[in-house]
């Protein structure tokens, strides 16, 4: 997921966009899933910090799908790509790192 994506970033030329974009597409379903296990588990969603950060992460996961899409004509660069990728993968497993801190509480 992650690492698919980084690759497929730094080394285009041997992982394919094609590659990135499956892993993106990968590191969607988790994180639906992870909505609908807060939701089954009767978090309120709307008000949850988790909603709040996992909201963070639409714009980043946006780009970066468009940037795979198309690397040489979208306005960011590999570096910003990378930015983005890392941002959304941190944020994603703070999220999720607090959810679990606080139902083990």
């Amino acid at each position: 997921m992650y690492e698919e994506l980084n690759r497929s970033i730094n080394e285009p030329d041997i992982y394919i966009p094609k590659v990135g974009l499956m892993g993106l597409e990968s590191f969607k379903e988790k994180i639906e899933l992870f909505k609908k296990d807060l939701k089954e588990e009767g978090i309120i969603w709307d008000d949850s910090g988790y909603d709040l950060n996992l909201r963070k992460i639409e714009y980043p996961l946006k780009e970066l799908q468009t940037y795979l899409t198309n690397p040489k004509q979208h306005r960011m660069d590999k570096e910003d790509a990378l930015i983005f990728s890392e941002y959304i993968w941190l944020t994603f497993l703070g999220v999720y790192d607090d959810y679990k801190t606080d139902k083990s509480s």
